[in-house]
Order: C-alpha cells, then sequence, then structure tokens
C-alpha cells in the first residue's frame, strides 16, 4: 500500500521519509505551491525528497508507491495534474494534482465506460487506478472524489483537500497510514495513534465516534430499513438518506444504457441517492469487479 505524507504545517522527520520509502520502493513524488501554480516532482528517490522538504514552502505533499496496479514505472508514481491529458511527466506544474493511497478496482471498467458515453479519447501512454482518479476528477469535478470513497489528497494553487477515511498524524504530519512502520515486535501496520475525524476539514484524533466523526461532525445514521417494494411517487416523498440504494438500481427508474457506476452517480446529482448510499454502492461495485492484484 502505497502512503500519503501531508505537511501542513509542520515538515515531515527524515525517520518518517526513510520508513515510508523503504516499505514504498516504488517512486516518491512531492508538489508544492509556488508563483500562482502547483508544481511537482516524482520518480526520486528518498534522498532527494528529504532535501527538498527541508526548504520548499508549507504546505506541500509527499507520496511514496508501491506499484499494486499499473507497472513499475517512475512515470506512474504519483501526483498526477488533473487535467485532460493527465501527464505522465516527471515533472511540472498545473492548478491541482492528485495524490492516492488504495487501490480502486472498478477503474478500467469505469474509464472505458466514461469514454464511450461521453465520447472523449482516453489520453495515451500507460495508465494506473490513480491516474484514472484523476481523469474522473478533471471530467467531473473534483466532488466526485467524495463520492468515491477512496483515500486522496488534493493540492491546488488555493486548496488542500483530503478524502477517505483512516487518516492519522504522526510528529504533527498527517500521513494516510501507518503500515509503513515498525512496531517493537518487528510487526507493521501498528497505528498508536487514533484515525482522524473522518469531515475533511477537520484534524481532531480524539473522542471518535463509531463512525469516525468527532463531536462536532458527529454523523447520526438514518434507519434505511424498508419491507416491501415501493413505487415511483413514494419513492418521491422519501428523504434520499431513508431510500435503500441497492432497490433504486435495480429497477425503480429507468436506468438503461448506463453503467452501475454512472447510474449511482446520476441518482446522487438528482438527490434521489444520499452521498452515503452512493458509497455502498461504490463498495459493491468494486468487490464485484475485484481484479487480480500484479
Amino acid at each position: 500500500m502505497c502512503v500519503i505524507i501531508i505537511a501542513e504545517t509542520k515538515r515531515p522527520t527524515d525517520d518518517l521519509l526513510e520508513q515510508a520509502a523503504e516499505r514504498n520502493p516504488n517512486g516518491g513524488g512531492i508538489a508544492w505551491r509556488e508563483e500562482d501554480n502547483v508544481h511537482w516532482k516524482k520518480g526520486i528517490e528518498v534522498e532527494e525528497i528529504s532535501l527538498m522538504c527541508e526548504t520548499l514552502p508549507l504546505p506541500f505533499i509527499v507520496h511514496f508507491r508501491i506499484a499494486t496496479t499499473g507497472s513499475q514505472r517512475l512515470n506512474l508514481s504519483h501526483p498526477f495534474p488533473i487535467e485532460g491529458d493527465v501527464s505522465l511527466a516527471l515533472e511540472g506544474k498545473a492548478k491541482h494534482v492528485l495524490f492516492h493511497n488504495g487501490t480502486w478496482h472498478a477503474w478500467k471498467h469505469e474509464t472505458m465506460n466514461t469514454a464511450a458515453k461521453y465520447a472523449v479519447k482516453i489520453p495515451g501512454g500507460k495508465w494506473s487506478d490513480t491516474r484514472a482518479i484523476a481523469w474522473a476528477a478533471h471530467l467531473y469535478g473534483l466532488g466526485v472524489l467524495d463520492m468515491l470513497d477512496e483515500k486522496c489528497a488534493i493540492l491546488g494553487v488555493k486548496d488542500l483537500e483530503i478524502f477517505g477515511t483512516g487518516w492519522t498524524i504522526r510528529d504533527g504530519v498527517i500521513t494516510s497510514n501507518r503500515l509503513f512502520e515498525s512496531s517493537q515486535s518487528g510487526m507493521f501496520g501498528a497505528t498508536r495513534e487514533p484515525t482522524m475525524c473522518r469531515d475533511r476539514s477537520c484534524t481532531r484524533n480524539t473522542d471518535l465516534d463509531d463512525y469516525g466523526y468527532c463531536p462536532q461532525h458527529t454523523f447520526k445514521k438514518k434507519d434505511t430499513s424498508s419491507s416491501g417494494s415501493t413505487d415511483c411517487k413514494t419513492l418521491a416523498r422519501i428523504e434520499p438518506s431513508e431510500r435503500d440504494p441497492l432497490k433504486l438500481l435495480e429497477g425503480q427508474v429507468s436506468l438503461s444504457g448506463e453503467t452501475l457506476f454512472l447510474k449511482a452517480l446520476r441518482l446522487f446529482k438528482e438527490g434521489k441517492m444520499s452521498k452515503n448510499q452512493f458509497k455502498r454502492v461504490k463498495k459493491a461495485i468494486d468487490k464485484a469487479l475485484m481484479l487480480p492484484v500484479c
């Protein structure tokens, strides 16, 4: 699993960077703001990243990759610019760049269907799930990242956003996981600090509820149970958070000619599906389309 390191108010230590690089050896990358652009450099060693971290202006984001989808090519290391060609250049500048931690199993299926549905040409070069996510963010807008439920970080000229759950804080910097660390017993994956609040604007890591939210952003789960079928007129009167997303996709509304992912995305935009229901559908699609990791 890759790791994202976000230096927002404090710089990462050499020890943190070296541990992260050792367990994620397939290419390092870094992005920072400079002269009304976000600059990136990737496919570089930890030694160069460590030197850059000493002088670059805060905030900046570091990433170390271990190849799970896509080949072990340096130009598939992160970040990727959120632009039409999702450039594979090892360095450059853009208005937004994307980092990713995890595996989006449905990326090939959804990328092909998006290109066919909207008659857009897929940019050339090698692909990975992260490049596909950056392309989706270009086509659909950054809001799609909140629906994919993938662990991502965006650095823009004036914004820095994180998506997904399981983020932690170590030595004052935000990390997407702690799997690169060694515990005293020599096992990996120790998490000595609790995960952060799931609200991406919050970095609180104490007093989290069962859903991962702090008291300020407490998530109140509504009862989504239902019995029997629901006709379209009744469905229109039910709050989006109370609807069963699976029933919506199974034919309560005519959805022919779309993939399940695009169906769910359309229903969400129309207010007929809540964000949490969308995430449930996305997870079900990912599970159904799981491909061998190579």
